[in-house]
């Protein structure tokens, strides 16, 4: 326990020594869990959490240091109720609802990986999804949560069963009705759409097709926020794509004009995922252009006006799968923080202030070769 806490300091006095603690007279002031929502004018800064891995405590007091708007979880609901007949466990979302870190943040809960019990032949059973979900409600009930129902839905992996657009969109419409008695706002996220998919085939769908079915079937008026994914995309952040690479961070151009082809202009995009090119050099010499290309995404997804909130995919390393160039790593069997952390953090306080940051922060001072580790050289 005090070891743990003593890492988390040391984080955290990192983050204050690279200058990106700073407070005007003012303060932030605009930090909202209700950044990137429908009846808010602000971008919403996010990144996925995965409360499972070994620095998860950490990297939820380094997401509130940064001054996240949002953190995105996965809910595994097969493996959170195996069986009709056991009561769902919460465990994780327990965990990150009741710590100190994430108060001022809304929580967007993917939910993933329909059990078998809980399936029609088209997809998902509506009722049990919205039984599920009035479940965690009220399980917290003051808390600001978004819902982004079985994300790569446009894939058999995402949906359960083969992609079904006219199942999917008459899913949310019995999930918003069967909600509607609920005095809270109820913020469901659509479709996840996996970009990565190039062409339809019986397991999936591309992005576009399948959103273009979800607006044959009327979706427009219940449908207030549609998410993307971008697994993974192009270094070039202003790159358009194309036939031989489809794959770009402004592949959401395309997204949003089906969204306007098909009257739906008031409809907000999140970006729930995006994440390094897959050609990435993750070298220490190289972390520095990493964290500017993160930062370079974030200004441009920001600058965005239809687009509401945009999530890095790892804000820490999953438990079962290292994944380099997360905002909190683990060196040396100890966590350092990424050099995007404090990039990150400087552009979040000027699109919230207006004003630079008071201090350069020590890695944009340094050679690339300078990398954090509790303050240190690496």
């Amino acid at each position: 326990m005090h070891r743990r806490v003593y890492r988390s300091l040391g984080v955290l006095l990192c983050l204050c020594s690279l200058g990106i603690i700073l407070k005007p007279s003012g303060g932030f002031g605009q930090q909202s869990r209700t950044n990137g929502l429908p009846d808010s004018s602000r971008f919403g800064y996010g990144a996925r959490y995965y409360p499972d891995a070994p620095q998860a405590g950490i990297a939820l007091d380094a997401a509130a240091v940064i001054q996240l708007d949002w953190l995105a979880i996965d809910f595994p609901w097969q493996n959170a109720q195996p069986s009709p007949d056991t009561a769902a466990q919460f465990d994780a979302l327990d965990r990150i609802m009741r710590s100190p870190s994430t108060q001022a943040s809304g929580i967007l809960i993917s939910i993933t990986s329909p059990p078998a019990w809980a399936m029609l032949p088209s997809g998902p059973n509506p009722e049990l999804v919205s039984k599920l979900l009035r479940e965690i409600i009220l399980r917290f009930p003051d808390r600001v949560l978004a819902f982004e129902l079985f994300p790569a839905a446009n894939t058999q992996r995402g949906w359960g069963a083969p992609p079904n657009p006219i199942a999917y969109a008459a899913m949310l419409q019995s999930v918003r009705s069967s909600l509607s008695d609920l005095s809270t706002n109820l913020n469901l996220v659509a479709a996840g759409l996996d970009a990565s998919v190039y062409q339809t085939s019986a397991e999936s769908m591309t992005d576009l097709q399948y959103l273009q079915a979800l607006y044959a079937a009327g979706v427009a008026s219940w449908m207030p926020i549609l998410s993307l994914r971008l697994p993974t995309v192009q270094e070039d952040i202003l790159a358009l794509p194309t036939p031989g690479q489809p794959l770009v961070l402004r592949h959401y151009e395309q997204v949003r004009q089906v969204m306007l082809d098909a009257g739906h202009a008031t409809g907000l995009l999140w970006i729930t995922g995006f994440s390094w090119p897959a050609s990435a050099d993750f070298t220490n010499d190289q972390r520095l252009v990493h964290a500017r290309w993160l930062k370079e995404a974030f200004d441009l997804l920001q600058a965005q006006l239809y687009i509401g909130a945009a999530f890095y995919s790892c804000l820490n390393s999953p438990a079962d799968a290292a994944q380099p160039g997360c905002l909190v790593e683990t060196f040396q069997s100890e966590p350092t923080l990424h050099p995007a952390a404090s990039m990150l953090a400087s552009s979040i306080y000027t699109a919230r202030t207006g004003q630079a940051p008071l201090v350069q922060t020590f890695l944009e001072k340094q050679a690339p070769k300078s990398m954090l580790k509790y303050g240190k050289s690496r």
